[in-house]
């Protein structure tokens, strides 16, 4: 079966851990042909922004004015059905899948860490999901301004053609 619609959003800054969940998880990232040293090189340098050990969801642990409309029983039976995925763009991890446990964290994406991400290739990391799972649609819902300033780099900066 073909993937019908891939979705990038972004993280917020407005999180709230849940429970604790217990699950084997797959590393998404190396099924894809991701550089898994660099992009875990950048998780690795974001470590220091973790608040809590209890892992949460992500597409639950995020809750800012973004994630309030959205209906995550229908998010997530449309992504178990296998006709949608939906990663966000976090600060404090790069890029996660709705599915990925993740620990609550305090990064925003912006200056010193939107950098990072950009020089640890999360363009390419993104490019490479595209490639991999090949949907029928592709939408990314971005914050930020359009323009690159070094001084408030945002990530909006990585989605914009040359």
């Amino acid at each position: 079966m073909n993937l019908k619609t891939l979705c990038f959003i972004p993280c917020c800054g407005a999180k709230r851990p849940g429970a604790a969940h217990k699950s084997e998880q797959e590393l998404w990232f190396e099924k894809m042909g991701i550089d898994t040293a660099l992009f875990l090189k950048g998780r690795k340098e974001m470590a220091n922004s973790i608040k809590s050990n209890m892992p949460t969801k992500a597409l639950d642990l995020y809750t800012g004015n973004f994630y309030q409309p959205l209906d995550k029983k229908i998010i997530n039976r449309e992504i178990n059905s296998g006709n949608l995925r939906v990663y966000i763009i976090s600060a404090g991890y790069g890029l996660v899948d709705a599915n990925e446990l993740i620990h609550d964290y305090d990064a925003q994406m912006k200056s010193k860490t939107a950098r990072m991400w950009r020089d640890y290739g999360l363009v390419g990391i993104i490019a490479r999901v595209i490639q991999t799972l090949r949907p029928d649609q592709v939408f990314g819902f971005f914050s930020g301004y359009s323009y690159w300033n070094p001084a408030s780099s945002n990530y909006r900066y990585f989605f914009r053609k040359p």
